[in-house]
């Protein structure tokens, strides 16, 4: 859940989250995912109504996330390469997660980490 305050003169906060490759809700009606975020929403910001000036939109966008099968796993490369001093990171490399923002992330502790390593640097 991220917030982030409105300037409009008021206390208005515009909370929005992302649920990322959750297929089970994606495939539930927008009426249904109302009442499930609305209620983990309150249960960490419960002073939040959404009655009270607040407005929930629900945008599905189905393939945001790739979903890499674990037989695809084998093609996703690790940091290392053959090329002396060259290491790679990206969200496509071999993290143990799904190719996103956070995998791009752990993508490059890993290429630091295995630079480090050749470098005897703990």
């Amino acid at each position: 859940v991220f917030s982030r305050s409105v300037s409009d003169g008021g206390n208005r906060v515009i909370l929005s989250t992302i649920t990322g490759g959750d297929r089970e809700l994606a495939g539930q009606s927008t009426s249904k995912i109302r009442g499930i975020l609305g209620s983990s929403i309150r249960r960490y910001f419960p002073w939040w109504d959404p009655g009270d000036g607040g407005q929930m939109v629900i945008r599905r966008i189905r393939r945001a996330t790739l979903s890499v099968d674990s037989g695809q796993e084998r093609y996703r490369p690790g940091p290392s390469t053959d090329v002396p001093g060259l290491w790679i990171a990206g969200d496509w490399t071999d993290t143990k997660i799904p190719p996103t923002l956070e995998g791009a992330v752990f993508s490059g502790v890993n290429a630091a980490k295995a630079s480090l390593a050749t470098l005897n640097v703990q």
